[in-house]
């Protein structure tokens, strides 16, 4: 065997071997059909040795391939806890960025505390933090730039995994003195102007699919992108802006607005944290994720009822 033999051909013999397909071995490897069938070819080079016969649809190992996928199994299981703990216990060596696809509202309430943690583990680590447009989301995970992804739950493909960390809810904002203040209400509600922040200029959005499933449709008067923009201008005129209550904190600091409830119930929007398969077990993904996971758990205890403002927008 050549002294310069690539380990990771074994990774795609692990794969075939437990998937039974070439197909299914490169979703599990996150890797494109033909790279596994050229790494197959290279390993039958290296081994003098077929080690997968087609029969069917499946591929069926070799006697010598069943004789040395145990060992080989068990050596990069070794390999991986090695590496694992290695980096693990070494996170305050490791230089990188990590690429976040985050809100605006979700930087600041996940940023300061996420950055507490990088001081004190991964003190060497750089955050990036960008606004990325849902319908994006996949294609940047996929190509590598983005690391994780906070948003909506959406649908993903297989090579995106996914773990809900919130449910959001929402609330009313208008101008002290409003009318609706007085005469509080879903016909108020519904007649009133609105003001809609969406960064897909669209209407689409989960408050008004949640009024449309109930026979109602709210008079959306003004889009735009930014929530403290849509503030000002409710707290200037008679529009009403409807908003998670976590942004609460940083824009009425900003904005005198008056808070009610939303009068009709909403369900509660689903948020979930998103990133591609292959960086699942790299360790310091792996801790980013599960302080980011902690700190939402933590603002799910804190801010019962409450929720992410830039979600609202869908």
């Amino acid at each position: 065997m050549h002294s310069k033999f690539d380990l990771n051909l074994f990774n795609v013999l692990v794969a075939i071997y437990e998937q039974g397909s070439i197909t299914a071995a490169a979703n599990q490897l996150c890797l494109t059909q033909p790279a596994v069938s050229h790494a197959l070819g290279r390993l039958r080079e290296s081994l003098g040795d077929p080690l997968f016969e087609r029969q069917g649809r499946r591929m069926v190992p070799t006697r010598r391939c069943h004789t040395m996928l145990p060992n080989v199994q068990k050596a990069l299981e070794s390999l991986y806890v090695s590496a694992s703990q290695t980096e693990s216990a070494d996170l305050r060596s490791v230089t990188r960025t990590v690429n976040l696809g985050l809100r605006d509202i979700t930087e600041s309430a996940l940023l300061p505390p996420l950055l507490t943690q990088l001081r004190d583990h991964a003190p060497k680590v750089q955050l990036r933090s960008t606004h990325v447009p849902m319908a994006d989301i996949s294609q940047k995970l996929e190509k590598g730039e983005l690391d994780i992804a906070i948003d909506a739950m959406m649908p993903v493909n297989h090579h995106i995994m996914q773990m809900p960390v919130r449910q959001e809810s929402f609330v009313l904002l208008c101008r002290p003195g409003h009318p609706i203040e007085k005469r509080p209400g879903l016909k108020a509600y519904i007649q009133s102007r609105h003001v809609l922040v969406s960064v897909k200029r669209s209407e689409v959005n989960h408050v008004d699919m949640a009024l449309a499933q109930q026979g109602y449709r709210r008079n959306i008067a003004l889009i735009c992108e930014h929530y403290l923009a849509a503030a000002r201008i409710a707290s200037e005129s008679d529009y009403l802006l409807t908003l998670p209550r976590i942004y609460l904190e940083a824009i009425l600091k900003v904005v005198p607005l008056s808070v009610l409830p939303v009068p009709m119930p909403l369900p509660l929007l689903p948020v979930h944290m998103y990133w591609h398969c292959a960086n699942d077990k790299e360790p310091l993904l792996e801790s980013v994720r599960e302080w980011l996971l902690n700190i939402c758990n933590g603002l799910n205890n804190e801010r019962a009822g409450q929720t992410f403002d830039a979600f609202a927008a869908g």
